[in-house]
């Protein structure tokens, strides 16, 4: 799939945020309707596609979701290793602050 120019990518940003502003004032049968006429025109683009496109784009796909669970999964067990640490540093400032009430 060659490249879209920033142009041609700048103008179906600007036409999506049109669409998207028009939608909310939709009623829900012609948001029912949209989303027909949307997976309709997914499903005859595929149907249009060969094989080993199909396999490429889902390769890709699937390159991509797994890039994001490893950031998510990085993310979580940074956070997961942080908390003991957290918890570790709150009970020894309870400690030091129980002692000093003992003392006072």
């Amino acid at each position: 799939m060659p490249k879209r120019s920033r142009s041609q990518l700048s103008r179906n940003s600007s036409q999506a945020r049109a669409l998207k502003i028009r939608r909310k004032g939709e009623s829900s049968s012609e948001t029912d309707n949209h989303l027909a006429n949307q997976r309709e025109y997914a499903s005859q683009s595929r149907a249009r596609e060969l094989s080993i496109e199909r396999s490429q784009r889902l390769a890709e796909q699937n390159l991509r979701t797994s890039q994001v669970r490893a950031r998510v999964s990085s993310v979580e067990r940074s956070q997961r290793l942080a908390e003991p640490l957290k918890y570790a540093r709150e009970s020894r400032v309870s400690s030091v602050l129980s002692g000093l009430r003992n003392k006072i």
